[in-house]
């Protein structure tokens, strides 16, 4: 399940990556973490920074399939922290 947590820390619960769409303009920057190390089971945490604060986040099953989905022309050139590692979303870069 994907949700936003607000700076005031409330927190919104969203069915699924929609959201995330509609809002492409202000996504600052990305986070990826290891969901299993978070306690989650799956594998990876997608965290979308905001303009605003405001924070995206939902899981993957499979983080090539998350890495697939960041590639969209919306979101090239963004910075993402992937596992530890900083990047630029392209499309010539695989994980």
């Amino acid at each position: 399940m994907a949700s936003v947590v607000y700076p005031d820390g409330s927190i919104r619960h969203l069915k699924n990556l929609g959201w995330l769409l509609r809002h492409w303009k202000e996504v600052d920057h990305f986070a990826v973490f290891d969901a299993r190390e978070e306690g989650y089971d799956a594998d990876a945490l997608l965290i979308a920074h905001l303009t605003d604060g405001r924070k995206f986040k939902i899981l993957f099953a499979d983080k090539s399939v998350l890495w697939n989905w960041l590639k969209r022309p919306v979101f090239l050139g963004l910075n993402v922290y992937w596992f530890g590692n900083d990047c630029v979303i392209s499309k010539e870069k695989q994980f």
